[in-house]
């Protein structure tokens, strides 16, 4: 996904996303670290989403999230987005 937002920026494209997973708070914010344009999320989405979108330093987000990526495997990059996105939300 980060290497599709890279893509489309150095054509001058914004990226949008729809789907489920804007809908989840810790990849939303992970996803706006990696510097997507725009999420399409249900109606219902959308306060728990600005919450936690609100609740992030996106400066340390955005400077942290290639280390992030950059651990491997999926197992992985999931604990290292649960230590670099603290939230209380069962994932």
């Amino acid at each position: 996904i980060r290497r599709t937002i890279e893509a489309g920026h150095s054509q001058g494209k914004k990226v949008a996303l729809c789907g489920e997973i804007g809908s989840r708070p810790r990849l939303a914010i992970a996803l706006v670290a990696m510097g997507i344009d725009a999420l399409s999320l249900t109606p219902g989405a959308i306060p728990e989403i600005k919450r936690a979108l609100a609740s992030c330093d996106a400066k340390v987000l955005v400077g942290e999230i290639g280390r992030v990526l950059a651990l491997g495997d999926a197992a992985d990059i999931k604990d290292g987005l649960r230590a670099l996105i603290p939230l209380d939300d069962g994932e």
